[in-house]
C-alpha cells in the first residue's frame, strides 16, 4: 500500500485501519515516527511513505496494489486515451463524435475529454 507522507492524518489511517479492512497502521500516526515503511499489525500488508505526487507512478509500474491519493493528483497526472496497437486512432483528437470512452476515473476523463471538445 502506497500512503502519502502528507495524508498521514488521523481520518484516513482510522479508516484504513477498520476492522472490515483488517489492516491497522496506527504506526503511522506515532508521534516521532521515522520509518518510510510501515508493516501492518496483522503482519499482512506494508505501507509505503511515499510523496503525493509519486503514488500514480508506483501505481502505473505495478509496484503495489493500493494506493491513496486525493483527486488533485488525479487531476494533475497526464490522461492517456489507450487503444489497440491496430486501432486508427492515435490521439484523443482523432476519436468519432459521439463515441464510448470506458474509464475507471469518469469525473476526470469527462473533465478531459470535455476541455479537448472545447479546445
Amino acid at each position: 500500500m502506497l500512503w502519502p507522507k502528507a495524508r498521514c492524518c488521523r481520518a484516513e489511517q482510522h479508516h484504513i485501519s477498520t476492522k472490515a479492512a483488517g489492516l491497522d497502521f496506527t504506526a503511522l500516526t506515532t508521534p516521532g515516527n521515522q520509518q518510510l515503511m510501515v508493516d501492518s499489525s496483522c503482519g499482512r500488508a506494508c505501507a509505503l511513505l511515499v510523496r503525493n505526487a509519486d503514488v500514480p507512478v508506483y501505481m502505473a509500474y505495478g509496484q503495489a496494489q493500493l494506493g491513496m491519493v486525493g483527486d488533485d493528483v488525479l487531476r494533475e497526472h497526464p490522461m492517456a486515451v489507450a487503444v489497440k496497437r491496430s486501432s486508427p486512432y492515435r490521439r484523443a483528437a482523432d476519436l468519432p463524435a459521439h463515441c464510448l470512452v470506458a474509464s475507471k476515473f469518469i469525473h476526470c476523463a469527462r473533465t478531459f475529454l470535455t476541455a479537448w471538445i472545447s479546445l
